[in-house]
């Protein structure tokens, strides 16, 4: 079914084109505020990870933004980076190959689950001192 963010006969505004266009359900919330940090990870004090919830055409979209840190990750393992509280969950898990600190030029693999756990990891080939992730440009659309 197509998306027709007005009515027949409807009388459009700036403000409705704005609104119904794009449209802005959850402001950039750091993750501190919605979920947990496991063990020897943290918020990077000066680029907290943070999420926000917008519509686009009326399909919803999650964005993610920030950087997470982690003293060192341990290669070729799954680790659990930080939990999502129920409303911040997708019903399916997604995945991105990310960019890491210091991960010697391999990705970072970020996976979210739907159990609201974001889990990371490296290869062996990057070594053991990759200590952060940065989630800029991670997006979900269409999540629930």
């Amino acid at each position: 079914m197509p998306y027709v963010p007005f009515f027949a006969g409807e009388t459009v505004t700036a403000g409705k084109l704005n609104s119904r266009l794009i449209e802005e359900v959850m402001e950039w919330t750091p993750w501190a505020s919605i979920g947990s940090f496991a063990t020897n990870f943290t918020a990077n004090s000066g680029n907290p990870p943070m999420m926000r919830k917008i519509k686009v055409l009326g399909v919803e979209r999650w964005e993610y933004t920030g950087r997470i840190q982690v003293a060192a990750l341990t290669a070729n393992t799954d680790t659990l980076a930080f939990t999502f509280n129920a409303n911040y969950r997708p019903v399916a898990e997604r995945g991105w190959p990310n960019v890491g600190a210091v991960s010697a030029f391999y990705s970072v693999r970020v996976t979210l689950q739907t159990t609201g756990q974001v889990r990371v990891g490296v290869p062996t080939a990057a070594g053991a001192g990759t200590n952060a992730i940065i989630l800029d440009g991670l997006c979900i659309d269409d999540p629930l």
